[in-house]
């Protein structure tokens, strides 16, 4: 199965056990809170299957174009607008192997939880990097220069 575009997750349930897990992406630096800190705040098990961290764009550093979603009131997410997926979450795993694959596209996944009403959105409040090309990693270090991380 073609993978596509957005993170990938392998699914390997004998290493993940029971519950939720975070996942993190390794293209990304932030530079404020720690994210899983933040998610496990946020984190209401019976009414969300995935909460994400959410950057609003003035926090977005290293990326260019739109944004990946937006958020409700109560920060259900919905496809486009103009927060970007922050590279952090946490995720119910207990439903993912009815995917049919090991290895697929997380939007798939999340794109069956938004319909669900189960997919949220945890705002970040610092500066977030994406350091998935050399300039961007470059900017992550002289970002991490000036802060007191």
């Amino acid at each position: 199965a073609a993978l596509g575009a957005g993170p990938v997750f392998t699914l390997n349930p004998a290493a993940l056990g029971a519950g939720p897990v975070f996942t993190l992406n390794p293209d990304a630096a932030w530079i404020g809170p720690n994210p899983l800190g933040l998610l496990a705040r946020a984190w209401r098990p019976e009414e969300m299957d995935a909460l994400l961290v959410c950057v609003p764009p003035e926090g977005v550093r290293g990326r260019s174009g739109p944004g990946d979603f937006g958020l409700d009131a109560a920060g259900r997410i919905t496809r486009g607008g103009p927060f970007v997926y922050g590279g952090a979450q946490i995720l119910r795993t207990d439903g993912l192997s009815d995917l049919g694959e090991t290895a697929f596209s997380l939007n798939l996944a999340w794109d069956r939880m938004a319909r669900a009403g189960r997919l949220f959105g945890a705002v970040y409040p610092g500066t977030w990097c994406d350091i998935g090309t050399p300039e961007g990693l470059r900017l992550a270090e002289r970002l991490l220069e000036g802060s007191d991380v």
